[in-house]
C-alpha cells in the first residue's frame, strides 16, 4: 500500500445507505477506484484520499465532506459540542481525526435518511 499523506484524506458521509453500498463497490470492482486505499468504519461513512472524492463525485455520488482535524485546531463552538456530548472526535484506520457531530434520530425514506 502507498503512503497515506493525513492532511489527504477527507472523509465522506453517505446520507443513503445506497449511495454507501455503491461507493463500496466502485472501491472493490471499478478499475477506476483499484489501489486507491479506504477505510469504511465510521457509520454511513468512508475515509479516502481527496483524489477518491473526485472520482465519486464523477460518478455521481452524493455525500458531505469532512476534512481531518488536530485536536489544536478546534474551534470554541466544537470545544462546546464535545463538552455536550453533541459531538465525537472520531480517529481512522489510517490515524486522521474527524470531527462529527452526531446524527439527529432518522429513519429512512425511499433512499436517504431524514430527520423525525
Amino acid at each position: 500500500m502507498n503512503e497515506i499523506n493525513l492532511t489527504d484524506l477527507r472523509l465522506a458521509f453517505f446520507l443513503s445507505l445506497n449511495e454507501l453500498k455503491t461507493a463500496r463497490l466502485l472501491f472493490r470492482e471499478d478499475k477506476d477506484f483499484q489501489g486507491i486505499p479506504w477505510d469504511d468504519s465510521p457509520p454511513l461513512s468512508l475515509v479516502i484520499p481527496s483524489r477518491a472524492v473526485a472520482l465519486l463525485k464523477k460518478k455521481g455520488l452524493f455525500f458531505q465532506v469532512k476534512e481531518p482535524i488536530t485536536q489544536d485546531s478546534l474551534t470554541p463552538q466544537q470545544h462546546k459540542a464535545l463538552d455536550e456530548n453533541k459531538a465525537i472526535l472520531c480517529k481512522c484506520l489510517f490515524g486522521a481525526t474527524f470531527f462529527l457531530e452526531r446524527i439527529s434520530p432518522t429513519f429512512e425514506k425511499g433512499t436517504f435518511y431524514v430527520k423525525n
